[in-house]
């Protein structure tokens, strides 16, 4: 997954909006700042705790927004009776992994706020999937299903463990994981349950039928039922062999509820989307509603300009008694052709074109 495929940034984000727009998605544009008050009362579904903050005119305490999802769900236009489905490109001001220091984050991505029935979940998965597709052939979707385990955290009284449990999950330690459910007097039987689904990852037909085993309760039983349902919609549109079923993935339990996913391409080394639903998160906002989306994250992507050696298609050179007339009408043409074209009194230097029009009078 190292390998360094340059990716045209324009090309990708124009093909993710015909690709949302084609399905429904109509574009959010907000505002770059919201009144810091939105997240910090929802400071655990940020990625980062931290934000630029400023005061306004009015003294209210404001913040480059650090997240779009929050910025959507505070001025969502949907109730209970009306779905929103929007997409989004745009920006966020989070610290960098490496360096700590702030910088702007360039993202796009869709959110579906209104009622999330099998339909709509599969849709939003599809777009995913095609998501990754439009930035490389080599991608893999990972899928997985909180329900399961909320299923045995409550047949097992083990809820006031879940986010140490959760965090034992994410990081696949399994051994921890059992000797902390020993120390804890949590029933071994759910240790071991839950360390089977920690180290369940792969072929996604062969891992439901690891998670029907331990699936012993409703609700946990209703989740599996429903990765089944979505996994048979998109296996029929030839995904099969690009989504995974991965019980590693785990978000915050206090937003988080029923499908999460994650997205990888052979172009990049880091994890490029990620989704999921969260009806906890948007019922703070919104009575009667669910919601679930994803985010592209295009800095993570190896975007620069694809190269064919070239500066430009055409260069018109001119001299100081060349008619303008002329001028302005040759590189229209160029122009018109959707060619590159670039007009000058002499070659640039380290410069390439594919053909060059001189109009300079001799």
């Amino acid at each position: 997954m190292n390998k360094r495929n340059y990716i045209n940034g324009e090309e990708l984000c124009f093909s993710l909006k015909k690709l949302y727009e084609s399905f429904g998605y109509v574009q959010f544009k907000m505002s770059k700042f919201e009144e810091y008050s939105v997240y910090l009362d929802n400071k655990n579904f940020l990625k980062s705790p931290y934000a630029i903050t400023f005061t306004d005119l009015n003294g209210k305490l404001m913040a480059l927004k650090p997240d779009v999802t929050l910025s959507i769900v505070k001025n969502t236009k949907t109730t209970a009776d009306a779905d929103q489905k929007v997409y989004y490109r745009e920006s966020v001001y989070r610290p960098d992994k490496t360096t700590k220091e702030f910088k702007e984050i360039s993202q796009m991505g869709l959110e579906f706020i209104g009622k999330i029935d099998d339909y709509a979940t599969a849709e939003i998965l599809l777009l995913a999937a095609k998501s990754l597709e439009a930035i490389d052939g080599d991608f893999v979707l990972d899928v997985s299903h909180l329900g399961v385990l909320t299923g045995l955290l409550q047949e097992y009284n083990a809820q006031t463990y879940a986010a140490e449990i959760y965090a034992f999950i994410s990081s696949k330690n399994t051994h921890d994981l059992i000797d902390f459910c020993n120390r804890k007097n949590i029933d071994q039987t759910f240790a071991k349950k839950v360390a089977t689904l920690a180290g369940a990852k792969g072929n996604f037909r062969q891992v439901l039928e690891v998670a029907k085993k331990v699936a012993t309760n409703k609700e946990s039983a209703n989740a599996v039922s429903a990765l089944e349902t979505i996994f048979n919609a998109l296996q029929n549109i030839g995904f099969d062999d690009k989504i995974r079923l991965d019980f590693s993935i785990v978000n915050d339990g206090d937003y988080y509820n029923g499908i999460v996913f994650q997205g990888y391409v052979g172009s990049s080394a880091y994890t490029v989307l990620t989704g999921g639903r969260y009806d906890k998160l948007v019922g703070k906002f919104v009575n009667g509603v669910s919601a679930m989306g994803f985010a592209v994250y295009l800095d993570e992507l190896p975007l620069g300009e694809v190269s064919d050696g070239f500066d430009g298609d055409a260069l018109v050179l001119y001299g100081a008694d060349t008619d303008v007339a002329k001028v302005l009408k040759t590189v229209q043409k160029y122009a018109e052709q959707g060619k590159k074209v670039c007009a000058a009194k002499s070659v640039p230097q380290n410069k390439n074109f594919k053909t060059s029009v001189n109009l300079q009078e001799k």
